[in-house]
């Protein structure tokens, strides 16, 4: 169209600021795409070709490996397979003694590297000539932190594999016994990529890797041939996740060994003994064990030995350490394998009934119906081995023949069973080997561990049952004609087809769908920008209104003359709608190559400037097709919309008026009185005062808000207060020009139009408002950790290990068991130590860009609860001064109380008070963890607290604590941390000072709110332009006042005076009022004494925004006043 290059100058404005809000709108939403797509190519590159994985809590076969890979079916739908040792620990450099905790410890086969082909020769760990220690890979982010370089050497620590559960009897539970060191030669140092930043577990850090041969690995841990990680890769793309998982795990069972699930069979002459090499069943794998049995129409008697400490008889007579056997007495009198001394067979036992052997009722001097005290090991509340005596009454006398003399009854005792003597035993458990006689000695010499005594199974469950299970072995009885041979041979077919994966402690994992999925972000960076951006959008949205609607009010002559003319309303408005569709298509079409520059500096700042609220230095921008249509499209509309209000607005005018140029209806008078004004005032005040006095009453969780609430009243009133101050400008004569009476003057002219001067001022301090509010709610913590109500509840260290600490380190024998000396004990002592038991999962704080699929656990301890401490956003129900005691309640079966931090329950797990989140516990089953709490910006933001009972019953191989508290002395916190980490070292014990950690969650807000400072700052600014524009239209209206004011007298220097003192009184009164009432909104956090504000940056915003309305504001007069005024003297 002509008119389109007539009026170049103003439809250029209109295109550029079109193309801003394109820009920023559809640049937000390519954020979002790009932190999903980063967070994607994370995924993929960390796991490389791996899509699959078989995961143990114990260990199964290496050999599965060769038998999945020589499968002809299995390679044809997938393709490497790797076996490895997967665990975390920690490395020293010994010389300077730098150490670095958490670190992923990688031992793996040959077969690993074909996951990431680039890195494979970097992965060879094969022993380089003249290498004294067994090689080491490690990536540079570990390198850096330990100083190492390739060739030299390095400590590294894991936790020794237990047998049996480390809390049980028979778990080894010595520091000593914990650890694992391993001498390594650094033989390559991996970039920071692929193999450099493998994990299993979605996390956007950069962790810290290590990896070891397998078989270097398999040696020190005493675990040849096995191994706890089997990593597959599919060929081509990857199929339905769910669908491939279970197609792999069928796969896997058709290949799996009965010692994949821990189980171990060996014929008897009568029988067929089932041992587990956890040495204690797990219920669920006792369970599976009974089914199968029962599916093969065979009987299978359950057995559970322990030990008793000593057995004593009324007469004094005692002997120490003897086995006692739990097992249906019954059952095995009527095989005829246990009988008494008399040839009678065993009867069934009562609860308080014993059967003794001979030899141990000759050692006694005891008979039927004699009454011994059995002591034994029960497992205390903090996971300690406490002695309990108990009364028993002896039933019989069994000879020592068939199972009475059968040593297999008793499983192998770590430390005990390969001893020659008694007085050998290194065993898990305490013993006084000086109570060991010669006779004693001598039953060890012919029956080794071979049971004493004899009880019911039920009455054995009564005594020492605990929650990593009961039983020992089991002995099924093949049916008439079949041999425990063909029994074995069917059972072993079987087991691995019918025993479910988490009863053997395996899970097939589908890592990379999972991912994937976590992805796909925890939040939505795209709607988060949107709100960060909202201001420039709705910015530069006016100023393309304002820009065309200037455009179309200089050619308000034109639009009268067609009107007049016989064109209807609708056909002269499509007209100037087409016009502005075309400049605004163009204006987003621009924008377009604007929104990726946009986008991309954000990711530059995410990656550099605003890191700490990302925790990665690996985002990139993503430019997606889709999403540049979509925000195209969106833009479009936000800009037509303006530009139809703009049109709009225009055609209402009557057409004698637009023929005479003029753009507005003539406004009403003025109203004295501003009776809305007065009352808005007073209500808005009296609310305001309402409020933040009520405010001081009110709970900490509600005051935050009421003061909020208060300062937008505030905000309200004193708006109506400036409109009434206008309304009530002196008409005084101006006598004399100076600077003074023009400032003067020029407040008397922005009351000549209160409605448009309210909104010029409302517009900025509205904004204002927001701004400093925001920005001034940023938090740093210091020593108000120390307090029991604050997020840190009074604790001034947290700390974490690699390994779990079963010793106690509040008394002093844990300590000396720990390797404390004399002062650092008595250091360690004085501190406040509360200690948690952990279940891995994701992080679920604001510190992790994926989204969660399994919450990390803690287990608060009984003394935790009943200290109480931490600050409470809410609760479910009335908990008085004792809030935690709400992780006891019973909530029924399936449902377990947990307490979380708010801001992770809301923003990451996107659930809250009252809501369940589902996680599958240990033993396959699905339980609802209830909300019944959430913390105010608290320690616990990676994690739901849930009571250590209840943990302890659903996830029963979790033993020891790995999180701790602690509370010390003011002066001691460093000397305390410093120690605690250089005797647990090998723990890869790490503490950090509560302040550090509640400063990292908090920055994440920090951050947040100084990027939305600096984006709604420019924003701002925009907006200021828009002002300016309207300033200029204001004047364009006003040519014959100022004309007039010229022909009698006045410079152009005091016209421009009067123009930009008015204009810089509504900004001035627009920032003045908005910045007050936001400081006053934020007052309790400002005065809570930890408040982190960034005045300087937030003054700078103001002073721009005032410098740049002036700046507009001469722009606005210079053009409006070097025209020739002459002509619009005539017309007024």
């Amino acid at each position: 169209m002509p008119s389109l290059r007539h009026y170049w100058r103003s439809n250029v404005a209109v295109v550029l600021t079109a193309a801003v809000a394109a820009s920023v709108l559809t640049g937000a939403l390519m954020v979002g795409d790009s932190v999903r797509g980063s967070l994607r190519q994370l995924t993929l590159d960390r796991l490389g070709g791996i899509d699959h994985a078989l995961l143990g809590a114990g260990f199964f076969r290496e050999q599965l490996r060769n038998e999945l890979a020589g499968d002809a079916a299995f390679t044809a739908r997938y393709g490497p397979v790797s076996a490895a040792i997967l665990m975390q620990g920690s490395v020293v450099e010994p010389e300077s003694g730098r150490r670095a905790a958490r670190v992923n410890v990688q031992g793996i086969d040959d077969g690993f590297g074909s996951f990431f082909p680039s890195a494979a020769e970097q992965l060879d760990l094969s022993r380089r000539d003249g290498q004294l220690f067994a090689s080491l890979a490690v990536n540079r982010s570990l390198a850096e932190a330990l100083a190492v370089e390739t060739g030299d050497s390095v400590v590294l620590y894991l936790e020794r594999p237990s047998e049996a559960p480390r809390a049980s009897l028979m778990g080894e539970k010595d520091p000593e016994d914990q650890l694992e060191s391993m001498r390594l030669s650094v033989v390559s140092v991996l970039e920071d990529e692929g193999p450099g930043r493998f994990q299993l577990s979605p996390h956007q850090s950069q962790p810290l890797v290590g990896y070891v041969r397998l078989r270097d690995l398999q040696r020190e841990l005493d675990r040849r041939g096995l191994a706890n990680a089997l990593l597959v890769g599919e060929l081509g793309e990857a199929g339905e996740p769910e669908a491939a998982a279970l197609d792999l795990e069928r796969r896997i069972r058709s290949h799996a060994q009965a010692a994949d699930f821990s189980l171990a069979f060996a014929e008897a002459e009568d029988h067929l003994r089932i041992t587990s090499s956890q040495i204690v069943f797990g219920e669920e794998l006792a369970g599976a064990v009974e089914v199968l049995a029962r599916d093969q129409g065979v009987e299978a008697i359950g057995v559970s030995t322990y030990l008793a400490n000593r057995t004593g008889a009324e007469n004094g007579a005692a002997a120490p350490y003897s086995t006692i056997a739990a097992l249906d007495t019954g059952r095995a009198g009527e095989l005829g394998v246990l009988r008494l001394a008399d040839g009678r067979p065993a009867p069934a036992l009562a609860p308080g009934e014993v059967l003794v052997n001979t030899f141990l009722a000759e050692d006694l001097g005891v008979g039927e119906g004699d009454r011994l005290t059995i002591d034994y090991f029960v497992i205390g509340d903090r996971e300690q081995l406490v002695e309990r005596p108990v009364q028993a009454t002896v039933a019989g006398v069994v000879e020592m023949t068939g199972w009475a003399a059968d040593r297999t009854l008793t499983p192998d005792f770590p430390g005990v069973a390969d001893a020659d003597n008694m007085s050998d035993w290194d065993p898990t458990f305490p013993v006084d080997l000086s109570r060991i006689r010669d006779q004693d000695e001598a039953y060890w010499d012919e029956h080794r561990a071979t049971p004493k005594l004899f009880v019911s199974l039920e009455y054995g469950a009564e005594l020492w049952s605990s929650r990593f299970g009961l039983l020992t072995s089991f002995r099924l009885l093949p049916a008439d004609g079949d041999s425990p041979g063909q029994l074995r041979a069917a059972l072993e077919g079987e087991a691995p087809e019918r025993v479910e994966l988490h009863a053997a402690g395996l899970a097939v994992e589908a890592v990379k769908a999972a991912g994937l999925r976590g992805a796909t972000g925890a939040t939505d960076f795209g709607g988060l920008f949107i709100g960060f951006s909202l201001f420039l959008i709705v910015s530069a949205a006016l100023l393309v209104g304002l820009f065309f609607r200037l455009g179309t009010e200089s050619r308000a002559n034109e639009m009268g003359l067609l009107l007049a003319l016989g064109h209807g309303i609708k056909r002269v408005r499509r007209r100037f709608l087409v016009e502005g569709a075309l400049l605004g298509g163009a204006g987003v079409l621009l924008g377009l190559g604007g929104a990726v520059l946009y986008a991309g500096a954000m990711m530059a700042a995410l990656r550099t400037l605003w890191r700490s609220a990302v925790g990665s230095s690996h985002l990139y921008l993503h430019v997606e097709p889709l999403t540049l249509a979509l925000g195209g499209a969106g833009s479009l509309l936000v800009v037509f919309f303006a530009i139809r209000g703009a049109v709009g607005r225009l055609a209402a005018v009557s057409p004698i008026r637009l023929l005479r140029g003029e753009t507005t209806e003539r406004p009403a008078a003025v109203s004295a009185p501003g009776r809305r004004a007065r009352w808005t005032r007073g209500i808005a005040g009296g609310l305001a005062v309402a409020l933040l006095g009520g405010s001081a009453a009110a709970p900490a969780s509600s005051a935050a808000y009421l003061f909020f609430s208060g300062g937008a009243c505030l905000l309200i009133a004193g708006l109506a207060g400036f409109t009434l101050w206008l309304r009530r400008r002196p008409e005084a004569p101006l006598r004399s020009w100076s600077w003074r009476a023009g400032s003067s003057m020029a407040a008397a002219n922005a009351s000549l139009n209160p409605g448009r001067s309210l909104l010029c001022a409302a517009l900025v301090a509205s904004a204002s408002f927001v701004i400093v509010a925001v920005g001034a709610y940023g938090l740093r913590f210091g020593e108000e950790t120390r307090s029991l109500d604050s997020g840190a509840g009074g604790f001034d260290l947290v700390a974490e290990s690699d390994v779990s600490v079963l010793a106690d380190m509040t008394s002093v024998e844990g300590r000396y068991e720990l390797g404390f000396g004399e002062e650092a004990s008595d250091l360690v002592g004085r501190a406040e130590i509360v200690a948690f038991r952990t279940v891995p999962g994701d992080d679920i704080s604001c510190l992790n860009l994926f989204q969660p699929e399994r919450p990390r656990l803690l287990g608060a301890p009984p003394e935790f609860i009943e200290r109480g401490g931490f600050r409470f956003q809410s609760l479910i129900s009335e908990a008085g001064e004792a809030p935690w005691v709400l992780l006891e309640q019973d909530l029924g079966p399936g449902i377990v109380p947990a307490i979380g931090d708010f801001n992770s329950v809301m923003w990451i797990l996107h659930s809250g008070l009252g809501q369940g989140i589902e996680v599958e516990t240990e033993r396959g089953e699905t339980i609802e963890l209830r909300l019944v709490g959430l913390l105010r910006k608290s320690v616990f933001q990676s994690e739901l607290v849930i009571s250590e009972a209840n943990l302890a019953r659903h996830f029963p191989s979790r033993t020891g604590a790995s999180y701790f508290l602690l509370r010390t002395e003011p002066d001691e916190q460093d000397r305390t941390m410093q120690e605690l980490e250089r005797t647990l070292a090998g723990f890869g014990f790490d503490a950090v000072p509560t302040a550090q950690r509640l400063q990292a969650f908090q920055a994440v807000e920090n951050t947040y709110l100084g990027t939305f400072q600096t984006l709604g700052g420019l924003g701002l600014l925009l907006g200021t332009l828009g002002l300016s524009v309207v300033l200029l239209r204001n004047l364009l209206e006003r040519r014959g006042e100022l004309a007039t004011m010229q022909a009698i007298g006045f410079w152009r220097r005091a016209l421009a005076w009067l123009v930009v003192a008015e204009n810089s009184l509504l900004l001035a009164a627009g920032v003045t009022v908005g910045a007050a009432s936001a400081l006053v909104a934020v007052s309790p956090h400002l005065l809570g004494g930890h408040a982190l504000v960034p005045w300087l940056s937030l003054g700078l915003t103001l002073l721009l925004v005032l410098a740049a309305g002036t700046l507009a504001s001469l722009a606005a007069v210079r053009r409006v006043t070097r025209e020739d005024l002459l002509p619009a003297l005539r017309g007024s």
